[in-house]
């Protein structure tokens, strides 16, 4: 699958379910500098998506010309369609991707700010929440999420990415706080 992510400065998101990338996303739509475009899915709409995606049928995948794209093995397709870059001055789009992606980004995001959140016990955040899940999504993200693991186990450079683990935190508010500073820092500052 073809990734093409140049034209922009980028902000890649990833991360193990349930370890607060919608609240990091939700905190920076308040700060003008950074740019969240509309995501699309096919998949059914779950309680903590909070208006982040349009749902789409499968078939906008391969109609619009998609920025970016991922799917996972039981069809399942998530992305960012050009026509939805709408990016002002010096904004920084901010991407959520799955870890299924890194290999490709690990080529090409070199000095790209890949953020990484994740969980030293990543079952058990999938497991925590019963609220978001039905049993056999559980099942189904619990079995993705081990896939994902591998790859991040392999094609992680941590010179170049930024992983925060949820456990190292008090709370989601200061792992967002923390991922906050070290985009100023990244981004504004100077690397």
């Amino acid at each position: 699958m073809k990734v093409v992510l140049a034209m922009y400065n980028e902000l890649i998101i990833m991360g193990t379910p349930n370890v607060g990338k919608s609240t990091l996303i939700n905190e920076l739509k308040k700060d003008s500098r950074y740019y969240i475009p509309k995501h699309v899915t096919n998949r059914a709409e779950r309680s903590d998506d909070a208006g982040f995606y349009a749902y789409k049928e499968t078939s906008y995948f391969f109609s619009n010309d998609m920025y970016i794209k991922a799917n996972d093995d039981s069809g399942i397709y998530y992305g960012v369609a050009k026509k939805h870059l709408n990016i002002r001055g010096n904004q920084i789009l901010v991407l959520n991707s799955s870890l299924k992606k890194l290999k490709e980004y690990s080529k090409k995001y070199k000095n790209k700010f890949v953020c990484i959140i994740t969980s030293r016990n990543p079952v058990n955040k999938i497991k925590e929440a019963t609220y978001k899940y039905i049993p056999t999504d559980m099942e189904y993200r619990i079995a993705e999420m081990e896939k994902e693991l591998k790859i991040l186990d392999r094609y992680c450079d941590f010179s170049a990415n930024r992983i925060y683990y949820i456990e190292d935190f008090s709370s989601i508010s200061e792992m967002v706080q923390k991922v906050k500073n070290d985009l100023n820092n990244y981004y504004f500052e100077g690397n």
